[in-house]
């Protein structure tokens, strides 16, 4: 997964849970998005048979399809990567999951609010660097991906947006990606319009419509 400095783009959160097949085909129809991120439901390890339909339909439309915190699901489910929430052991994490993997699928890690981690992540390889976003520490995490964006190329996720009024203030703070949540039994429809929404606040010409996905070896 790359990015090109100056333009935002969209890589889209959604739970393997019923409905989910729909939610993600509205999305994919809406707007042009990097990556789509599956995470499992409330109730835990997701049904693989529909992990591994997610993945291919969003494999069909040119999309990254990512797991979220196990890399042996994301390598059995033929996924392009894995995704990992920051833990005090993230460092660990990440080098298992590179090993697991390889060099040619997408590894992609949350520092949290440590700038240290995320630095050190980005270090030993991490394809990019999430930073979530969460209302107690809104304006720190407008500030860490500012300077991310001014000193490092690794690109930067701004994760866990759900309102169209902070993306433009994230895009400009220079964020590669907006992690846009679609939440458990939203209507396929409501999806589409708040990813549409999403993508008019940061400007849906700055969007890049090309092909998006894998990433580049």
């Amino acid at each position: 997964m790359t990015a090109s400095r100056h333009r935002t783009r969209l890589y889209i959160e959604l739970s393997v849970a019923e409905g989910a097949a729909e939610r993600l085909q509205a999305s994919l129809a809406a707007v042009p998005a990097e990556a789509v991120l599956l995470r499992p439901a409330a109730s835990g390890r997701p049904d693989p048979r529909a992990l591994v339909a997610l993945v291919r339909a969003a494999q069909s439309k040119g999309v990254a399809a990512l797991v979220a915190g196990d890399p042996g699901l994301a390598h059995e489910a033929g996924a392009d990567g894995v995704h990992l929430d920051w833990s005090a052991e993230i460092e660990d994490a990440y080098r298992a999951a590179r090993a697991l993997l390889g060099a040619d699928k997408i590894v992609g890690a949350s520092a949290g609010g440590s700038r240290h981690d995320a630095m050190t992540l980005a270090e030993a390889g991490a394809d990019y660097i999430a930073f979530p976003l969460d209302e107690e520490a809104s304006a720190a995490r407008v500030d860490t991906i500012a300077w991310w964006a001014e000193i490092f190329e690794v690109p930067s996720v701004a994760l866990g947006l759900t309102d169209p009024a902070r993306a433009l203030e994230l895009a400009q703070a220079g964020a590669d990606f907006l992690g846009v949540t679609i939440p458990p039994g939203q209507a396929p429809d409501d999806a589409a319009q708040r990813l549409r929404a999403i993508a008019q606040a940061i400007d849906g010409d700055a969007l890049d419509d090309a092909a998006p996905g894998r990433r580049d070896v």
